[in-house]
């Protein structure tokens, strides 16, 4: 595991406490968050048909961290 693979590790947890405990800061990440997913997934970062994007299975339906995340 690289350098940049540990301080993740260390920083989502973080992140994810933060996202518990301001409804702000949340809407802020899921804003920014889903921006770039959004670019990494029209650049075929999940699959050529987004089948791997952790939101859900884009040929289902259209998935958002702001509305539905598919289960």
């Amino acid at each position: 595991m690289d350098k940049i693979q540990k301080n993740l590790l260390l920083v989502l947890p973080r992140i994810i406490e933060l996202v518990k405990e301001d409804e702000d800061f949340a809407l802020w990440f899921a804003e920014t968050l889903e921006l770039d997913l959004d670019e990494f997934a029209s650049d075929d970062g999940f699959g050529t048909e987004r089948q791997s994007d952790p939101r859900g299975d884009f040929r289902e339906a259209n998935w958002s961290l702001l509305g539905k995340v598919q289960k």
